[in-house]
């Protein structure tokens, strides 16, 4: 249920299994789907019998365009292969992995009999999809923080428009990285949890990360189709770095990808290039999602560097959350460096590439985090020498803004519109407010409606 423990850790397994030479033989021309499944059974064990992973697995993916093909790859300019990851409920790639999770949480719920919270603070679009995913869940309450005024219209629209008794949307004014504050003081206090049966949707969720893993070995074969003979490098739009952890374990479990982040804010790249890890001002960019400083998903790939030393990485999370700041050991910046590369784009970046794509692909219009991928990719001139494959994370449809600064048409669903018509549901705090008071007032009120329920 919960990505942070008591001691204000993050879960991992302690241990992680390995894909053979004959295992990733085997795998090559299996649907994506059935990737998430081997992997999942992997990771689960006997937890859930194999045949329900693969049952619940499947009800999760009803809610895609086409179920059986959850992810749609595109051939671009220069054999670069594009995976479109949004064609669920949402629109975008958080789906692939929520849907699972949700499928998960309420096999749990139900074998126990009991209920959960789910507290989620999202810089775009995690907010909608686990909403969406989890609002006909009667044994789960959701609680979604939202930066007011600092995402798409349309990514805002989504979450206040799912109105319904078990969903809970709080439209806060500040940051996203402000909105992860009051959450992560909520799950340290070990009462406050237990009480309320506290968990998360956000990446730091070991069931998300764990079905993530699965993109990187589809986009391994996707890759490998265009040339057996060449490496595979996954260009990934980051921001709490949920789809780069789960890429650094598929290299972990043995799979031979290499990574390139892009990312609008420089965190991540001072981590890599300067041993600095720290949070600094941030940058708001039209890549809504990836407007974070704080990536709190590198405490994993600390983890997974160290070669699991616990004591080293609890000392460099402690400096970092007592201060803002801490310097990582060049040893493991330098084994990271051996499959990551980062690079920053700019508004400007963004703008060009999506012109550029449109361009040279017969008007092909792509989204604002897609575009950060795409605009790497071709700063790093790496489309020569690899496979490149770009994780297309979003709708186009969802940031009419950024579309039309670039001066480009989308002839797609009107999804602004469609979210116009409907009824909105939602609480406003401000950002002079005691946010982690409101937050457990609210946490009690459900509390006290679901004791009344069940008398």
């Amino acid at each position: 249920m919960s990505g942070y423990a008591s001691d204000n850790g993050m879960y991992m397994p302690m241990e992680i299994p390995k894909l053979s030479e004959e295992t990733l033989k085997s795998w090559a021309n299996l649907s994506y789907k059935d990737i998430v499944k081997e992997i999942s059974k992997l990771f689960i064990e006997d937890e859930i019998p194999a045949e329900k992973i693969c049952e619940l697995i499947d009800a999760g993916f009803e809610t895609f365009k086409d179920p059986s093909s959850p992810i749609v790859t595109k051939t671009l300019a220069e054999d670069v292969k594009l995976l479109e990851m949004f064609h669920g409920k949402t629109l975008a790639f958080k789906d692939l992995s929520m849907c699972c999770t949700a499928q998960f949480i309420n096999y749990f719920l139900d074998q126990s009999n009991s209920s959960a919270t789910l507290l989620i603070a999202t810089s775009g679009d995690t907010g909608s999809s686990a909403l969406h995913a989890m609002s006909s869940i009667e044994r789960v309450d959701i609680i979604v923080l939202l930066p007011k005024d600092r995402i798409s219209q349309v990514q805002e629209r989504q979450m206040t428009s799912v109105v319904s008794d078990n969903c809970h949307v709080i439209r806060a004014d500040g940051t996203s990285d402000d909105t992860d504050v009051p959450l992560r003081k909520a799950f340290l206090d070990g009462e406050l949890v237990k009480k309320h049966k506290l968990g998360t949707l956000n990446s730091v969720n070991w069931s998300r990360m764990m079905v993530q893993i699965a993109h990187h070995v589809y986009a391994y074969f996707e890759g490998k189709r265009t040339n057996p003979e060449t490496d595979t490098v996954v260009f990934i739009p980051t921001g709490g770095l949920g789809n780069a952890t789960a890429g650094c374990i598929a290299r972990e479990m043995g799979l031979p990808i290499q990574m390139v982040c892009a990312v609008t804010n420089d965190a991540l790249h001072r981590a890599v290039y300067n041993c600095d890890y720290s949070v600094t001002e941030l940058t708001v960019s039209l890549a809504s999602a990836m407007n974070l400083q704080v990536i709190y998903n590198f405490e994993r790939i600390l983890y997974l560097l160290s070669d699991m030393d616990t004591s080293l990485v609890k000392k460099i999370q402690e400096d970092y959350q007592e201060r803002n700041k801490s310097t990582i050991p060049e040893t493991l910046v330098n084994k990271l460096k051996e499959f990551m590369r980062v690079t920053k784009v700019t508004d400007e970046d963004i703008i060009e590439t999506i012109k550029r794509c449109a361009d040279e692909n017969g008007g092909y219009v792509i989204c604002p985090h897609t575009a950060s991928a795409l605009s790497a990719a071709y700063s790093l001139e790496a489309l020569k020498d690899h496979n490149a494959v770009i994780y297309a994370a979003a709708s186009p449809a969802k940031f009419s803004d950024a579309l039309e600064r670039a001066g480009v048409q989308w002839t797609g669903r009107n999804l602004a519109e469609e979210l116009a018509a409907k009824e909105v549901r939602y609480t406003d705090w401000e950002a002079s407010d005691d946010w982690l008071q409101k937050l457990l007032e609210l946490l009690d009120t459900i509390h006290a409606r679901r004791s009344a329920h069940s008398k």
